[in-house]
């Protein structure tokens, strides 16, 4: 317990895709103060707004949000990427991510779902977590088999 309010298991998981969105938002912006911080990631994850006594008592907290926000991130890169093609590089598929960022993965779940952006806002983040791992997992799979494929033709 963290004072009036419960710690939160973001190592476990425990947050939505809108926090999720959020928290990358704060932590990877350059030049803000660690009380700062601190207090964003309070209001974040709990709704309340501290002041900077309370901010440095929570600072220990505010920190291992970090560290397992980012071990989040880490396994995102690991478990639900897949490098691009070719093909997809020439076109620009860098631009269109440091364009688009966060916003084309609300889009795509909101439009596969028929779901507001505010539902997908509050979708639990494993759940966003798993649709990612799926689709990287089907994109490798699709990779394979178009290879297989090729071979097939070219004998």
């Amino acid at each position: 317990m963290l004072g009036r309010f419960k710690k939160r298991d973001i190592e476990g998981g425990q947050f939505t895709f809108g926090e999720r969105i959020m928290l990358g938002r704060i932590f990877r912006e350059e030049e803000v103060p660690d009380i700062e911080r601190t207090k964003q990631v309070i209001e974040v994850l709990h709704d309340k707004r501290v002041n900077t006594l309370q901010a440095i008592r929570l600072m220990p907290y505010a920190l291992e949000v970090a560290k397992a926000f980012v071990a989040w991130i880490e396994r995102e890169e690991r478990e639900c990427s897949v490098p691009p093609m070719d093909e997809a590089k020439q076109a620009g598929i860098e631009t269109l991510a440091k364009n688009c960022g966060d916003m084309a993965s609300v889009v795509d779940f909101a439009e596969r779902f028929g779901w507001s952006f505010e539902q997908v806002y509050k979708m639990p983040y494993m759940d966003a977590f798993t649709l990612w791992k799926i689709d990287a997992e089907r994109g490798k799979y699709q990779r394979r088999l178009q290879n297989v494929l090729k071979r097939k033709k070219g004998k």
